[in-house]
């Protein structure tokens, strides 16, 4: 994150509303985030599962969503390579 410059103030960031994958499997993908991460499943659609990640901030509560991808057909989805994140960014 690059540091604040003239009137630009800096925000610390309180918490993640939500966070949303497309995923290949989802079966697969739900076994992974309830068996190894530990992420309670809040509740499991046909294409789409729901986790509890925390309370939140304010009340929200922060979720991972996983939507299944297979069902979507000529979805190609895309893939960016992304730079090496450094501490000189963070700061």
């Amino acid at each position: 994150m690059a540091s604040p410059t003239g009137n630009e103030k800096s925000t610390a960031v309180r918490g993640l509303g939500e966070i949303a994958l497309r995923v290949n499997n989802l079966d697969a993908m739900q076994k992974f985030y309830e068996e190894v991460i530990g992420l309670p499943l809040m509740t499991r659609f046909p294409n789409v599962a729901f986790f509890k990640i925390a309370d939140g901030y304010g009340g929200h509560t922060q979720v991972l969503a996983l939507f299944d991808r297979s069902e979507s057909p000529g979805y190609r989805g895309q893939t960016q390579q992304l730079p090496p994140l450094t501490t000189s960014r963070l700061r």
